[in-house]
């Protein structure tokens, strides 16, 4: 399969501090108070949202996104498949049976956590993928 070419969208932002660069990147990745934040926010046409549900496994939570949003002409092997290869390359192997977790039930830890939101995103394969770096760059995948 022939990868597809990146299209750099934001790059090297800059400015005096108190410009908004903290901010922007906050805001990104959810970090921010929405108090005083409006607009709206699409990914390639869908508002995001978070399924992660804490009483779910590492690899019944990466399913569980792929079933919901992923197209019907994707069959059930492809599926698995999508699963599997991010979990072997996020390293999410060593607790694909563990509990996401919740305030009241330990589950993964904080990173596997990231990582598997990472992996969600991965599965759906978005067009738009955010990369934190010094400085800020959000990188299209089209």
């Amino acid at each position: 399969m022939k990868p597809k070419p990146q299209k750099q969208i934001i790059a090297n932002v800059s400015g005096a501090s108190g410009c908004g660069k903290s901010c922007l990147q906050n805001i990104l990745a959810y970090r921010k108070d929405p108090y005083g934040v409006s607009g709206e926010e699409f990914i390639d046409g869908y508002s995001p949202d978070d399924i992660i549900s804490g009483t779910l496994t590492v690899k019944e939570t990466l399913m569980f996104s792929a079933n919901v949003h992923l197209s019907d002409d994707i069959s059930n092997d492809e599926r698995k498949q999508r699963v599997a290869k991010v979990m072997q390359d996020l390293g999410l192997e060593v607790c694909v049976d563990t509990k996401v977790g919740t305030e009241f039930l330990r589950g993964v830890s904080g990173g596997e956590r990231k990582r598997i939101c990472i992996g969600i995103e991965l599965i759906l394969s978005r067009k738009i993928l955010v990369f934190w770096m010094n400085p800020l760059q959000v990188c299209m995948i089209q």
